[in-house]
C-alpha cells in the first residue's frame, strides 16, 4: 500500500504543488430563484463544453420536485444554457439527485419517483440537438419495488447508461443501451459475495465494457459495523461480475464505496470514514489498475493536510491521468467549509498537485460534496452554501 503526502505551499484559495497545472476557478454558479435547502450542487457532471448541476430539493412547483441546470462554456465564459425538469414535476421525486453527461446527452436521476411503486425511482435522458436540449426518454426499472431508489446514481458511456438502485434487497445496478434515440433495458446486475451486501448502486461508474458499483453498507469484515465494498462488472457478450473490492485498511464503518469512478483500466473508490494516518474520518481514496486480467490495488491516497472527520473521498472523479477528490467537511475557511483535491498520475504514482477551496467559501458550504472532471474542466459542488441553497464552481487548468 502506497501513501503519498506532499508538503505544498499556500496561496490564496489554492494550495499548489506545481503552478504549471494549477486549477483555476472560472465561475461560481447558483440557481436564480432557488430556495433554501435546495441542495443545488449535490450532484455535478461535466464533459465537452457542458456542465450540469442538480438541485434535488428545489421546491417549485412542488416540494423537493427537483431541477437540473445545464451550463455551456464559450470563449472561456460559462453561462446557463437551460433548466430542465420532468414535464410534470412531482413532490418528493428529487429530480437532480444524480446527474451525468457525455457532452451530448445529460442523464438525471429522480430516485423517489413513484412510477410503479412508492420511491421506485426513474431517470430522464436529455439530448442536445443542434444547440437545443430535448427530452429523449424517461426510464424506469423493469421490476417495480417500493423504496428501490432507482436513480440515486447514474453514469453514461457511449450508447450505454448505468443506474444504481440501492434501496431494496441489498441493491442493484441496471443498464440500458441506445439504438438511435431509443433506449432499451439491457441487464439487471445483482452482485454476489460471501458477506452481507448493503446499498449496492449507491454509487456507479461506467467506461466502455467496465462498470463499478459501490455498496457502502456492505459488511465484509468482522467489525460489527458495515465498512463497505465495491463490485466490478465486465461486459463481453453479456455482463458478468468480475471482481469484488474491499478496503485494504481495517477501519470499521469506513463507508468504502460511497463514491466510485472509472477511467479505462483504472478505478477509484472513496472511503471517507476511514481512519487516515491516525485521524478518525480523515478518509482515503483507493485506486486500482487492471493488469494481466486482474484488478489490483495501485495506491491508497490521503491528503497531505489530513485532519479528523473531514471525509476525504466523499466524492471522486477520475479521467485518464487526472483525479479529483472532495473532502466536504474540511475546515480551511471555517467549520465544514470543505475542499477539493487534485492529483496527477506520473506513470507510477498519484501525486497531489492542488487543494482548491472556493474563492468565497465560508463555514457550512461543504465545498467538495460533489466533483467531476473532464479533459479541460472540472466542477465542484458546494451544496451547503447559503443555508443549503447551494452553489457549484467551474474550474479550468491554468498555465
Amino acid at each position: 500500500m502506497k501513501l503519498r503526502l506532499l508538503a505544498l505551499s499556500l496561496v490564496p484559495a489554492l494550495v499548489l504543488a506545481s503552478p504549471a497545472i494549477a486549477q483555476c476557478e472560472m465561475a461560481q454558479v447558483t440557481h436564480s430563484g432557488g430556495n433554501y435547502f435546495e441542495y443545488f450542487g449535490q450532484s455535478v457532471a461535466t464533459a465537452g463544453t457542458f456542465a450540469v448541476v442538480g438541485g434535488p430539493r428545489y421546491g417549485t412547483p412542488s416540494s423537493e420536485a427537483g431541477v437540473a441546470l445545464i451550463y455551456k462554456v464559450a470563449s472561456g465564459v460559462w453561462s446557463l444554457d437551460v433548466s430542465v425538469q420532468p414535464s410534470i414535476p412531482n413532490s418528493g421525486d428529487q429530480f437532480g439527485r444524480s446527474v451525468a453527461t457525455d457532452g451530448t446527452r445529460v442523464v438525471v436521476g429522480a430516485p423517489f419517483d413513484d412510477t410503479g411503486a412508492s420511491n421506485n425511482g426513474a431517470i430522464y435522458v436529455f439530448r442536445n440537438d443542434s444547440g437545443t436540449w430535448a427530452r429523449e426518454a424517461k426510464l424506469t426499472p423493469g421490476n417495480s419495488v417500493a423504496n428501490q431508489q432507482f436513480g440515486v446514481s447514474v453514469a453514461i458511456s457511449g450508447s450505454r447508461i448505468a443506474v444504481g438502485g440501492p434501496g431494496a434487497s441489498g441493491g442493484k445496478v441496471f443498464t440500458f443501451t441506445r439504438s438511435g434515440t431509443t433506449w432499451t433495458a439491457e441487464a439487471t446486475l445483482t452482485p454476489s459475495a460471501a458477506f452481507s451486501i448493503g446499498r449496492c448502486g449507491h454509487s456507479v461508474a461506467l467506461d466502455g465494457n467496465w462498470l463499478i458499483a459501490g455498496a457502502e453498507e456492505s459488511n465484509p469484515g468482522s467489525f460489527g459495523h458495515p465498512d463497505g465494498a465495491a463490485f466490478l462488472f465486465q461486459y463481453t457478450s453479456s455482463w458478468a461480475q468480475h471482481t469484488t473490492l474491499t478496503s485494504p485498511t481495517t477501519t470499521a464503518h469506513a463507508r468504502y464505496g460511497l463514491s466510485v469512478s472509472l477511467s479505462g483500466t483504472t478505478a477509484a473508490v472513496g472511503a471517507p470514514w476511514e481512519n487516515s494516518i491516525g485521524f478518525d474520518g480523515g478518509g482515503h481514496v483507493h485506486t486500482y489498475e487492471y493488469v494481466s486480467s486482474a484488478w489490483s490495488l495501485q495506491q491508497t491516497i490521503a491528503p497531505y493536510d489530513v485532519h479528523e472527520n473531514e471525509y476525504f473521498g466523499w466524492s471522486v472523479s477520475l479521467l485518464s491521468d487526472g483525479l479529483a477528490v472532495g473532502s466536504y467537511l474540511g475546515d480551511a475557511t471555517g467549520t465544514d467549509s470543505g475542499a477539493a483535491y487534485f492529483y496527477k498520475f506520473n506513470g507510477t504514482d498519484w501525486t497531489q498537485r492542488a487543494r482548491l477551496i472556493g474563492s468565497d467559501s465560508v463555514s457550512s458550504d461543504v465545498y467538495g460534496s460533489s466533483v467531476s472532471i473532464s479533459s479541460s474542466y472540472a466542477i465542484v459542488g458546494a451544496e451547503g452554501r447559503d443555508s443549503y441553497k447551494g452553489a457549484a464552481y467551474l474550474i479550468s487548468r491554468c498555465p
